[in-house]
């Protein structure tokens, strides 16, 4: 392979792997608690969390991206 060649595909190579980020989700999902409620409206960073107190239902740790896509939920003022 001539040196030009070889040069270009180095690059390319190079390049494209500088390029390429894998999602968030598939690297480290984020884990967060939600109350499993028909009224309930956020999700908590923390089990611990003096918002999760009044949950009288199932508390349930799922991905950041289900609680926020999935159960329609937003972030905590308290634990965020």
């Amino acid at each position: 392979m001539p040196f030009a060649m070889r040069l270009l595909h180095l690059f390319l190579l190079s390049s494209s792997l500088f390029f390429f980020h894998p999602p968030k989700e598939s690297v480290h999902a984020t884990q967060v608690y939600i109350c499993v409620s028909n009224t309930a409206k956020v999700y908590h960073q923390d089990r611990d969390c003096r918002g999760l107190e009044a949950c009288t239902h199932t508390i349930k740790k799922v991905s950041e991206t289900a609680a926020i896509n999935e159960y329609k939920r937003r972030a905590c003022k308290v634990c965020y």
